[in-house]
């Protein structure tokens, strides 16, 4: 059913509106009371061609978000920047940030809320239609460049509006997209997000993810000269790193001294185990695993079988330290032979968006850590003020529309 979205937009909308909406500078930023979905998108191609109207209808302006160019006009935005506090990516400015080098997803996201799903040869009417940034990966390593560190992040995109727009909203706010791999003959990874009251619906195009490899990471290494930890965020969503020469880049670096962390996100195949068992090869040299307590179960019993726990695997894998989040509960740093130190967060009172607040955990987690390891301080000080650091700045996520149209900064903690 949610596929219905696409055949609505075919039906309705030229394909030029497509591949001009991503340029809409105020892309629906408030509710579209004047019309459907088609009608909105068709608005939107208009607005792409002013580069600066808007898609909203019936609102004042004090009730929408202002949205804001990081670039002189007329180059647009994606949805969410504000005008009154540019929101740069770069860190504070020290001698000593730690250097990372991170790899993964990125995805952009069209997210449009809707009362219910789309039927075949129906028209859907949509609240809002808004195109934000996405990929596990990328907004980990902006969240983690703000947060203070310095960051060399390796993705891919496609040779179109979508990665074209994201790849300037990110150098906007000063993040380098250099290392990034464009594919000339693929479109971007996109995610169509149809979201109701009670549930949401997705369509998801894994184009630049599927076709991103090992040998594209190969011929960027030199993002990892001067780094001293290397990251890798949304590994089952990149499963052409799943093999034996990926696993030596990682052997290789870690044998320098690199320090390897890992994020695996949800494994939309339900193997948990990646790509022919790879995860399996790669776990004994991973110093940082960052799962959920959902991922944390389901790679455990998948791995080992049956009902294993995390303190079965750190057996397996007892140089390995385990971050599990779990949500407003907290979270807990698990070690082979050592009790489980739990961190919990502190609730709040409002939450916008939840979309991200992992990724925003994680960055904060690793700023902390990378900034405060091998300095003398006992390892569980270390790894609780770690965990706080995260709590703080995925609080600042929820409390935000979208999962990282901005970074979360130091300041922001």
């Amino acid at each position: 059913a949610p596929s219905g979205a696409v055949l609505c937009i075919r039906a309705h909308a030229r394909a030029f509106v497509w591949e001009r909406m991503a340029f809409a500078a105020r892309f629906a930023p408030g509710p579209l009371r004047r019309g459907s979905l088609p009608a909105a998108l068709t608005a939107a191609a208009a607005a792409a061609y002013s580069f600066g109207g808007s898609c909203s209808g019936g609102d004042s302006e004090s009730s929408v978000p202002v949205h804001r160019r990081l670039l002189q006009a007329p180059r647009p935005l994606l949805h969410g920047a504000t005008s009154a506090s540019p929101a740069r990516c770069e860190g504070p400015q020290r001698t000593n940030l730690p250097k990372v080098c991170v790899v993964g997803d990125i995805f952009v996201d069209v997210v449009a809320k809707v009362q219910g799903l789309p039927q075949w040869d129906t028209d859907t009417e949509a609240e809002y239609v808004k195109i934000l940034p996405g990929g596990s990966a990328l907004n980990q390593a902006r969240n983690l460049q703000a947060l203070g560190a310095e960051v060399r992040f390796i993705g891919s995109l496609g040779d179109d509006s979508f990665g074209q727009t994201l790849t300037r909203h990110c150098e906007g706010q000063g993040f380098l997209m250099k290392w990034v791999k464009v594919f000339k003959d693929l479109p971007s990874s996109v995610c169509i997000v149809l979201t109701g009251a009670h549930d949401r619906g997705f369509v998801s195009c894994y184009s630049t993810t599927k076709a991103f490899g090992t040998a594209d990471v190969e011929e960027r290494l030199d993002a990892l000269d001067g780094c001293t930890h290397f990251h890798v965020g949304g590994y089952f969503n990149i499963g052409g790193i799943h093999n034996a020469k990926f696993t030596d880049i990682v052997k290789r670096y870690r044998a320098k001294g690199v320090t390897f962390s890992l994020n695996t996100q949800y494994d939309s195949s339900e193997a948990w185990t990646g790509s022919n068992g790879h995860l399996k090869e790669l776990l004994p040299h991973t110093d940082m695993l960052f799962v959920n307590e959902s991922e944390a179960h389901m790679i455990c019993a998948s791995i080992l079988g049956g009902k294993g726990s995390p303190d079965q695997l750190l057996r397996s894998y007892p140089q390995m330290t385990i971050v599990m989040t779990k949500g407003k509960d907290g979270a807990d740093v698990l070690r082979a032979g050592q009790p489980t130190l739990h961190v919990p967060t502190k609730p709040l009172d409002q939450v916008v968006d939840a979309t991200g607040a992992g990724d925003a955990f994680l960055a904060g987690f690793l700023s902390g850590y990378l900034a405060n390891r091998g300095g003398g301080q006992p390892e569980d000080q270390i790894l609780r003020a770690a965990c706080q650091r995260g709590h703080a700045a995925a609080g600042v996520c929820v409390c935000r529309e979208g999962a990282c149209v901005e970074p979360v900064r130091s300041e922001d903690l």
